[in-house]
């Protein structure tokens, strides 16, 4: 098991962190406003997805999980053969992120979530965070190929993450000023 958290863990965990004061800020600029309320609910799920995250990273949860996994594999003998449960974990987990941005592009193209800028904000924001967990899930599935993907030259790993998060603070204050000036 890891001892702890990496420096790049503690600095993600501290985005995070204001990433949620970002999401909050969003959430209570939306309560007394007169927006729908799935704005307000999006602002605080968004809220506890970067808690969870940031808990996640200070506490290496996620290494913590990975090493749990491999050793109850080892203990039950299925170790040798985990390159084939990541590769259908991988397949179920990409084949799910496909179906669901599907039916997230179909919804928005005919609900009313395109229309208006904070609609845009919070859908935009709600996408960034989806892509964080699905990011999450392809991290926890560990497979080789997504692992060369993810942590290779090009660290895609954290231009994902960095950026999704990024998005999501950016909506969050651009809806937080778009909310207020319209008071």
């Amino acid at each position: 098991m890891n001892s702890g958290p990496s420096l790049l863990s503690l600095l993600a965990a501290c985005l995070y962190a204001g990433i949620v004061a970002t999401c909050l800020l969003a959430w209570r600029a939306a309560r007394p406003a007169n927006v729908p309320p799935w704005h307000r609910r999006a602002w605080i799920a968004l809220a506890l997805l970067f808690v969870a995250l940031a808990l996640l990273r200070f506490f290496a949860l996620e290494e913590g999980f990975r090493d749990l996994i491999r050793e109850a594999m080892r203990q039950d003998g299925s170790y040798s053969n985990r390159r084939r449960m990541q590769e259908i974990a991988a397949a179920i987990a990409i084949s799910a992120i496909a179906i669901a941005a599907g039916i997230f592009a179909f919804r928005q193209r005919r609900g009313p979530w395109l229309r208006g800028r904070r609609n845009r904000a919070v859908s935009a924001a709600s996408v960034a965070g989806a892509a964080l967990m699905a990011l999450l899930g392809l991290r926890l599935i560990s497979l080789h190929a997504i692992d060369a993907l993810l942590y290779g030259p090009l660290k895609l790993n954290w231009f994902a993450d960095i950026g999704a998060s990024l998005l999501v603070a950016g909506a969050a204050l651009y809806y937080t000023w778009r909310v207020r000036s319209a008071r």
